[in-house]
């Protein structure tokens, strides 16, 4: 059975985002690190003196046997170092295997073994095999030594004598169940032992035999199944034997007419002409004439699959583009440009309000889509948009405070891959309910993230109202 190695990732290391007990099974990491470590299992991760196997990571969060290794479950603290490091157990996986390996393969310069009674006994990979007493021939019916799953690798010793590997004699299998002749010291036959036999992978020859001189200009040609002869050009001539006008096409006149061969000379052909193939052959055609022909075709360009293309005037005037044969978008009669699949999302809270501590940047809970055009936007988990493809992206926040203080600080803030890049401020002026919103163009690459907070200074939980006109997110990719 193969070995299941641990799974490792350079510069794997983060620390722990809040303290755990020495009986808890999951764990998270710092923030947003959660991608440093494998997304495939098993892993060992360490922690203070405590190593512990990773079976399952989702975003930050990891979930883990504890005390492996002959190490002890203990408690750990927030900030604690959490690192993937190679350890005693990994390293004795990869011994294990290659010892494994070596059991299978014994390397070594070929050694030679010589048939005794229909016998040779292997030592390693790679022998050569002599007849017994220097016999013209001699039968190989059994091989002795070897283990499971090893291979040998046999050549003849001489090219004078034959080796006959003999199939089902002894404890030899051979392909075909019909005995293996090696006569020539490039033959070979590769071997696995099973257990019970002996059983060839492969076997054959080193290669043919050649006759002639051969030059640069000759042509080969087997004359049976183990010789190549050199022919020169007259002799493959005569070896053909073909017929003019049967086999190949007699002498024919070159010029425009029937059943004459087509001479094309480029320096005598008008810029402007093109060929056409006709039913009575090639004809010449003018460009006004090829315009005509490709009419019915102009209306279109396809891709090479004819699922992607841009159709002109399919509907009235109107230019669409597709693909996949899906409508992704188009310019209508007006040159109004539409684009389908852009990337847009409008996220708001749903459900029920949301309760915002005093003086603490609370990530806004958007558990609803409006619309989301390419599914950008995690309503479940992170409450965050995160970008398909690079762009500028006009980002506009809002959130509704139920019940303001007067005169103090409230508002909403937009921020990117975890850092605040709107500024807004708004002093409550009455205890009536306050709206507030911020907006900005956000420079964002592929996989960056986009995600909305509020904040108030109010001294208590303030509550911002559920509604997707009232608390939301709009995202709207610009170029």
């Amino acid at each position: 059975m193969a070995t299941t190695f641990k799974k490792y990732k350079n510069r794997a290391t983060s620390t722990l985002q809040a303290a755990i007990d020495d009986d808890d099974t999951s764990l998270s990491v710092a923030e947003g690190e959660g991608s440093k470590f494998p997304s495939t299992y098993p892993f060992h991760i360490t922690i203070d003196d405590e190593i512990m196997s990773c079976t399952s990571r989702t975003n930050d969060v990891l979930t883990v046997t504890r005390a492996q290794e002959s190490t002890i479950a203990a408690a750990h603290a927030a900030a604690a170092t959490v690192g993937l490091n190679l350890t005693a157990e990994g390293i004795t996986d990869i011994l294990t295997a290659i010892n494994a390996l070596e059991g299978v393969i014994e390397p070594g310069a070929f050694s030679e073994l010589t048939i005794a009674s229909g016998v040779i006994t292997v030592t390693q990979t790679f022998h050569t095999v002599d007849t017994e007493s220097d016999g013209a021939s001699d039968d190989l019916d059994t091989i002795n030594g070897g283990s499971t799953v090893q291979v040998v690798v046999l050549h003849p010793a001489h090219d004078d004598r034959t080796i006959v590997v003999k199939h089902n004699t002894g404890n030899i299998w051979l392909q075909g169940a019909a005995d293996v002749t090696l006569d020539d010291i490039r033959d070979s036959i590769l071997l696995v032992w099973d257990g019970t036999k002996w059983c060839d992978i492969a076997a054959g020859g080193g290669g043919v035999d050649t006759s002639g001189t051969p030059v640069d200009n000759d042509i080969a040609k087997f004359t049976d199944a183990d010789t190549i002869e050199g022919r020169s050009y007259a002799e493959l001539k005569a070896d053909l034997d073909l017929e003019i006008g049967t086999d190949v096409l007699a002498q024919q006149t070159i010029g425009i007419a029937d059943n004459n061969l087509v001479e094309i000379d480029h320096a005598s052909v008008a810029d402007d002409d093109y060929a056409k193939f006709t039913a009575n052959g090639l004809e010449g055609r003018s460009a006004s004439e090829v315009v005509t022909d490709l009419q019915s075709s102009l209306s279109k360009i396809q891709d090479s699959d004819g699922q992607s293309y841009v159709a002109v005037g399919a509907t009235a005037d109107q230019t669409d583009f597709k693909n996949a044969n899906v409508t992704t978008g188009k310019i209508s009669a007006a040159g109004i440009l539409t684009w389908a699949k852009q990337s847009r999302c409008k996220a708001y809270r749903a459900t029920s309000n949301q309760t915002i501590p005093t003086t603490t940047f609370t990530k806004l809970q958007l558990n609803a889509e409006s619309y989301a055009e390419q599914n950008e936007f995690d309503s479940t988990t992170n409450y965050r948009f995160t970008a398909t493809e690079a762009g500028r992206y006009l980002v506009i926040v809002g959130c509704y405070y139920e019940s303001p203080v007067a005169d103090k600080i409230m508002g909403c803030y937009i921020y990117h891959n975890g850092a605040r890049v709107t500024e807004p401020s708004f002093h409550s002026s009455s205890t009536s309910g306050l709206s507030t919103m911020t907006m900005d163009v956000l420079e964002l690459a592929a996989s960056d993230y986009v995600e909305a907070y509020a904040y108030h200074n109010c001294g208590g939980d303030e509550v911002v109202l559920l509604g997707a006109g009232l608390t939301f997110m709009t995202i709207h990719k610009q170029s």
